[in-house]
């Protein structure tokens, strides 16, 4: 958010009957507070707020509430790109091409998660499942 769009959001909030002072050092307040975050994020953070309280929001109210909100975007985002990778394969692609790879890779990783060797075989060596290798992992 840059200063006319904080000015602007204040000024929005003193429209719909919030007490709020629109003086420059209140701005550069709100804008401190809220500078790393979209504008469209912050007017709709404010925009809740004022839904479910009854009280004047204050900057560090919202940034609380955006920051929360922020994290979770950036979470999907970094998800979604993890998982729309061109360059990675299906694991049933990985074991067509690898068949002895694919299990040894599974039973080192189960090694190092566990600490022993895993008493029974894998669902996907006893059945052909498409799961992606992606899927199969929990983030």
């Amino acid at each position: 958010m840059n200063n006319e769009e904080t000015a602007s959001l204040l000024k929005d909030m003193q429209q719909v009957g919030v007490p709020v002072n629109t003086a420059p050092a209140t701005v550069q307040v709100w804008q401190r507070a809220l500078s790393k975050f979209p504008a469209a994020l912050v007017a709709d953070e404010v925009q809740n707020f004022l839904v479910k309280e009854e009280t004047a929001p204050r900057p560090s109210t919202i940034r609380k509430k955006c920051e929360a909100r922020w994290e979770v975007h950036l979470r999907e985002q970094a998800r979604r790109l993890i998982t729309n990778d061109p360059t990675k394969i299906s694991f049933q692609e990985f074991k067509k091409r690898n068949p002895g790879r694919a299990l040894a890779a599974y039973q080192e990783g189960y090694r190092q998660t566990h600490g022993c060797d895993d008493p029974s075989p894998p669902e996907w060596t006893r059945d052909d499942s498409s799961a992606s290798i992606l899927k199969s992992m929990k983030f």
